[in-house]
């Protein structure tokens, strides 16, 4: 009974605290607002989340695997890594460029490197990264983690100095979608031709589909 209350508790929190950090801000949202709002003690809040940092990193797992609800019904276990990533890519700063809340508070936690500790708690992540090295037959001389810090860094700069209205150009996302490609070895020719399937699999691309 304690511990069903417990998972109670720790469920309403991080659902308050989603709702603040998409309306206030990673940064504007603290403890004492999220208790505020959900009408209890801060101090329950640190009883099950160390820190303000801790509690985001929940909830952007919880984005990506809502994220990766609305990938899985546009790609197919026959799809190669390449086309994999072009359209959970497409998918990806769609989303961000249709939600001004989301966008806020995912570049804030990307800004304040959030994402670096949780992309390794991420199978599909992991998994879309070391899936190019096994099916191209790409020597790979650095750890995944290096390729994922690499992909961070890079989105980090586009958060920063890229418009929203720009994600949905298509410039825009052979250029990004090309970086990790290219890196690691896969022909220009090859990252091209995907691209370029991933946009028709993408042109019906439903975001009420995607529940966060």
């Amino acid at each position: 009974m304690a511990y069903q209350k417990g998972m109670e508790t720790k469920t309403k929190i991080l659902k308050g605290s989603k709702k603040l950090f998409l309306t206030e801000g990673f940064t504007k949202s603290t403890f004492k607002k999220i208790g505020e709002y959900l009408n209890i003690n801060s101090n329950l809040i640190t009883y099950y989340f160390s820190n303000k940092k801790t509690l985001a990193k929940y909830v952007l797992i919880d984005f990506f695997d809502a994220e990766r609800n609305l990938v899985d019904q546009y790609i197919k276990e026959t799809y190669s890594p390449m086309l994999t990533y072009a359209i959970r890519n497409r998918i990806h700063y769609q989303i961000l460029a249709d939600n001004p809340n989301i966008l806020n508070f995912y570049s804030e936690a990307v800004s304040a490197g959030l994402l670096h500790n949780i992309f390794n708690q991420i199978p599909y992540i992991k998994k879309m990264y070391s899936d190019f090295f096994a099916y191209y037959d790409v020597k790979k001389e650095y750890e995944d983690s290096y390729f994922i810090y690499l992909e961070l860094g890079s989105e980090r700069e586009i958060l920063l100095h890229f418009k929203p209205e720009m994600y949905n150009d298509e410039t825009f996302i052979r250029f990004i979608t090309s970086i990790f490609p290219l890196l690691v070895g896969i022909p220009n020719t090859v990252v091209l031709e995907e691209l370029k399937q991933s946009k028709l699999i993408c042109s019906n691309l439903n975001l009420s589909q995607f529940t966060f």
